[in-house]
C-alpha cells in the first residue's frame, strides 16, 4: 500500500505521517540492536536484568511519592523530600567513599578467592565504625538543621530516619561490593527491593495514620529488611577470612587501602548527591514547603529517568576497571562507543514517553491535578538534562576507576560550584521552574567538562 493511500479511513496526510512515525520506530530500534551487539553477552544479560529491576524500582518510587502526595498536603511532601536530600547526602560521608574502593578492589581481586575476602571483610569493618560515628553526628544536627530550613517537623523526621543512614552505609558498601563481583542480577533484585519495601511500610503507615513528620520510620523497615538480606551472600567472606586464621595485619593493609582510596574519593560522592539534592535543598532554603513539594513531584521522575544511565554506569564499572588496569585502551574505546550510543537511544526513548504521560499520571495517582499541574513544566526542564546528558553519565566514573580519584574530585567540585551558583540566581526569580532550569544546565555543562578532563587525562573519548 502507497503511504499516500487512505489507512483505515484516515486522511492520506495522516496515513503518510504515521507511516514516517513507523519507520522512524523501526529504524530507532534497528540502531538499538546495532549498539546492543557491540556489547559483551554477559554484559547485555545484566543490562536486562538491571532495566526489569529499574523498572519495579521506578514503580515503586513513584508509587512511594504518590501516597505521600494523596494522603498528605503538598508540605509534608516537601518535608519528605528534604529529609531524604539530607539523609542521602550524609550517607555518602558516612560511607568514607568504601562503596567506590569496594567495586574497584573487588573487580581487581577477580579470581583470586582470599583477597577479594580479606577486601570484603575489610571495607564492611572501615564502614561500621565511619557510619557509626556519622549516625550520632546527624542525630547531634538535627535540630539545627530544622532551624536553617524554618521547618520544625524537619527535626522530628530526621530524628526518625537517623538509625536508617546507619543500615543504608553498610547496605551501600555490602551492594558495591556485589557490583565489584558483576553480581547483577543479585545487586539488580537487591536494589528493586528497596522501593518496594518502602511503598509496603508506607502503605501500612498511612493505613496506621502516622503524622507526616513520622514518616521517615519507614527507612527504619525497609533498611533493616535489606541489611537481613545483604548479609547472606557476604557470610562466604566472612567465613573464608575466619579460616585464614590470624590475619590482622593484612586485613589492616587493606582497611588502610579503603580509607585511603575511599577519602580520597568520598567528596566526589557527597558532591555527586549535592550535584541531584541541592535543588531541593536551595528550594527548601528560599521557598516554602509548598514549593518544594511541588518540586519534589516533578524531580521523583527525573530522579527515576536518571537512574537508567546510573543503571548501565553500575554494569559498565567493573570493566572499565578491568580494562584500565590492562591498559586495554583500544578495548575500553570500544566499549564507551557502542555503550555509550545504546544508553543515549534507550534513556532518549523513556525520557520522552515519561514528559508526555505525567499529567495523565498526576491526575490518576493524585487526584489533584489542578494542584499539581505547575509541576509538568518542571519535569519537562529537567528531562532535557537527564536525556542530554544521559551518555556520558554512563561513563563519568572512568577516572575513579582509572585510579584518579583526585581529578575526578575535582571536575566534581567546579561542577558542583556552577550548579549552585546557578541555583541561586534562577530560584529567586523563578522559584521550582528556576531551579529546574539551573539544574538542566548544570548537568550539560558537567558532561562538558568531564568529557574534555577524561580526554586529556586518559585519551579517551566519551
Amino acid at each position: 500500500m502507497s503511504t499516500t493511500e487512505p489507512l483505515l479511513g484516515v486522511p492520506s496526510t495522516c496515513a503518510a505521517g504515521l507511516s514516517g512515525l513507523d519507520r522512524a520506530a523501526k529504524t530507532w530500534w534497528q540502531r538499538v540492536m546495532q549498539a546492543r551487539h557491540g556489547l559483551d553477552q554477559r554484559l547485555r544479560g545484566d543490562v536486562t536484568v538491571g532495566l526489569i529491576s529499574l523498572v519495579l524500582v521506578a514503580i515503586a518510587g513513584l508509587a512511594v511519592n504518590t501516597l505521600v502526595g494523596r494522603y498528605y498536603p503538598p508540605e509534608v511532601l516537601g518535608q519528605f523530600s528534604q529529609i531524604f536530600a539530607l539523609y542521602a547526602l550524609v550517607a555518602q560521608l558516612a560511607a568514607a567513599g568504601c562503596q567506590y574502593s569496594a567495586v574497584k578492589f573487588v573487580a581487581e581481586a577477580h579470581g583470586d578467592v582470599r583477597r577479594e575476602a580479606l577486601v570484603v571483610v575489610s571495607g564492611l569493618a572501615v564502614t561500621l565504625v565511619t557510619s557509626t560515628v556519622a549516625s550520632m553526628a546527624f542525630w547531634g544536627i538535627r535540630q539545627p538543621l530544622a532551624d536553617l530550613m524554618r521547618s520544625e517537623p524537619l527535626a522530628v523526621g530526621l530524628a526518625w530516619i537517623t538509625p536508617a543512614l546507619f543500615m543504608f552505609t553498610i547496605n551501600k558498601v555490602a551492594m558495591a561490593v556485589f557490583n565489584g563481583q558483576r553480581r547483577m542480577r543479585l545487586y539488580a533484585g537487591l536494589q528493586a527491593a528497596r522501593p518496594v519495601l518502602l511503598m509496603i511500610a508506607l502503605g501500612v503507615a498511612v493505613t496506621a495514620r502516622v503524622p507526616g513528620s513520622q514518616l521517615p520510620v519507614i527507612f527504619i523497615v525497609a533498611e533493616g529488611l535489606l541489611l537481613m538480606a545483604c548479609a547472606i551472600p557476604l557470610l562466604g567472606p566472612l567465613r573464608t577470612v575466619y579460616r585464614m586464621g590470624n590475619e590482622t595485619r593484612e586485613l589492616w593493609s587493606h582497611a588502610r587501602s579503603h580509607l585511603s582510596f575511599g577519602l580520597r574519593s568520598v567528596l566526589s560522592g557527597v558532591l555527586l548527591q549535592l550535584n541531584t539534592r541541592i535543588d531541593v535543598l536551595m528550594l527548601g532554603l528560599w521557598t516554602t514547603d509548598h514549593v518544594v513539594g511541588l518540586y519534589a513531584l516533578a524531580a521523583t521522575f527525573s530522579e527515576g529517568l536518571s537512574q537508567l544511565p546510573l543503571l548501565f554506569r553500575r554494569n559498565f564499572n567493573p570493566l572499565l576497571a578491568q580494562l584500565s588496569a590492562g591498559n586495554k585502551t583500544a578495548e575500553l574505546q570500544r566499549l564507551i562507543h557502542d555503550g555509550k550510543r545504546y544508553v543515549m537511544l534507550i534513556v532518549g526513548a523513556i525520557t520522552i514517553l515519561c514528559v508526555a504521560l505525567f499529567p495523565a499520571w498526576i491526575s490518576l495517582a493524585t487526584g489533584r491535578l489542578n494542584e499539581y499541574w505547575s509541576s509538568w513544566p518542571m519535569l519537562a526542564i529537567l528531562a532535557v538534562g537527564v536525556a542530554g546528558s544521559a551518555g556520558s553519565v554512563a561513563f563519568r566514573q572512568l577516572l575513579l576507576q582509572a585510579g584518579y580519584p583526585g581529578t575526578y574530585t575535582g571536575v566534581l567540585v567546579a561542577c558542583c560550584a556552577v550548579n549552585a551558583a546557578i541555583n541561586v540566581l534562577l530560584i529567586p526569580l523563578w522559584g521550582g521552574c528556576g531551579a529546574a532550569v539551573a539544574t538542566t544546565l548544570a548537568m550539560l555543562a558537567s558532561v562538558l567538562v568531564m568529557r574534555q578532563i577524561i580526554r586529556r587525562t586518559l585519551c579517551v573519548h566519551v
